[in-house]
């Protein structure tokens, strides 16, 4: 029998440490695909916080525009369908609307409406949007009167404060290619 040489091991030595080689360039690979993917995720939670913060901006602006200012056009304040088609009454230029039938689905929820209209910037705070890509969009309907508390209009006489106008504020924030969020808020004024 012959012995074993030092030119026969290493054939071997040298498929171990491919072997090695490629175990460790998978590890990395797969690393690194795992990294990105994460970093992806990042990016997406980043944008849709700015979009959520910036719909929040928005509605808060409408909300105290018509609240404080009582800035809400008079032509649209009893406007409602009277057809009962189901089709979405227009809105002004300004992103206000007619109060909506019941009977139908909300303007949100159609695809086909496209009366959104952009928050103005007056109305935000400076850098309310911060790195926000574009401008919230949004639109107002009038919702009716309802009682501010319980059973108030069983009074007699029934308070002044009893009733008060409603309103929902839609508003979305949405990038091409990008997270979109979109925020609703019911209020009285």
């Amino acid at each position: 029998m012959k012995p074993h040489t030092p030119s026969s091991a290493r054939g071997a030595a040298l498929i171990v440490a491919l072997i090695l080689l490629v175990i460790i360039t998978i590890l990395g690979v797969t690393s690194m695909r795992g990294t990105t993917l994460q970093e992806r995720m990042s990016a997406n939670m980043y944008d849709r916080s700015l979009a959520f913060q910036g719909d929040e901006a928005a509605l808060r602006a409408l909300e105290a525009q018509i609240r404080v200012l009582g800035n809400y056009p008079p032509d649209l304040s009893e406007t409602q369908y009277s057809d009962g088609t189901c089709q979405v009454a227009p809105c002004n230029t300004s992103g206000y609307c007619a109060r909506p039938d019941a009977e139908c689905p909300d303007r949100w929820k159609n695809p086909a409406f496209a009366d959104w209209a952009p928050v103005p910037t007056t109305l935000l705070a400076a850098n309310a949007l911060g790195d926000l890509a574009v401008t919230p969009e949004f639109f107002v309907e009038r919702m009716g009167t309802a009682n501010n508390w319980y059973s108030c209009d069983q009074q007699v006489p029934m308070h002044p404060n009893c009733q008060g106008e409603r309103f929902r504020a839609t508003a979305r924030s949405t990038a091409n290619g990008r997270a979109t969020t979109m925020l609703q808020i019911t209020f009285a004024e």
